[in-house]
């Protein structure tokens, strides 16, 4: 779990940088997911950096981690990003369980419905180890990894919408008077 943390803490410092280089024309905003088979909740620091706290559930496997993405076109309906994940995972079957960690690099596409609705799809290999508990035998390898799922944004406000509004509100309040 401590490892989870550090690589956690990692992950955030390293893109916080980033963030500042992006177009700063969009608010931070969150988002939540489903994706098969589990959740997860985005934050977005800009329109080309995200950060997510993902969650999987299966079988007697738990995976649970955080994502990192890079867009490369936000501004179309069809986005595409790349991203690193890391994650640990926990598994218990009918003769053995264990934990162990799993780190992937991805490519992906979200297509917008909705300007805060859509549809994601990402493929990457994933190097993954896994440690039996009773045994410490220990098993690792890469696989490849495919992830579907939905998104709902909310808090997104364009800034200078933002201040146009707050001017408004605040010349409404001073002719109520």
């Amino acid at each position: 779990m401590k490892q989870i943390l550090k690589t956690a803490v990692l992950l955030f410092f390293l893109l916080l940088p980033f963030s500042a280089l992006a177009d700063e024309a969009v608010m931070p905003r969150w988002g939540v997911g489903l994706n098969y088979p589990g959740a997860g909740i985005k934050y977005l620091f800009n329109d080309k950096l995200s950060l997510e706290l993902r969650g999987q559930f299966v079988d007697n496997i738990v995976v649970g981690g955080l994502r990192g993405n890079y867009y490369f076109n936000p501004e179309s309906n069809a986005v595409l990003f790349m991203g690193i994940e890391s994650d640990y995972v926990s598994f218990k079957g009918e003769e053995s369980k264990g934990h162990g960690f799993a780190g992937e690099l991805y490519l992906g596409i979200e297509f917008f419905l909705l300007s805060s609705f859509s549809l994601q799809a990402d493929f990457g290999p994933a190097f993954i180890t896994l440690t039996d508990q009773d045994s410490d035998l220990s098993v690792n390898g890469i696989e490849y990894v495919v992830n579907f799922g939905v998104n709902w944004y909310f808090g997104s406000q364009d800034k200078e919408q933002a201040e146009e509004e707050e001017i408004e509100t605040e010349e409404e309040e001073g002719y109520d008077e």
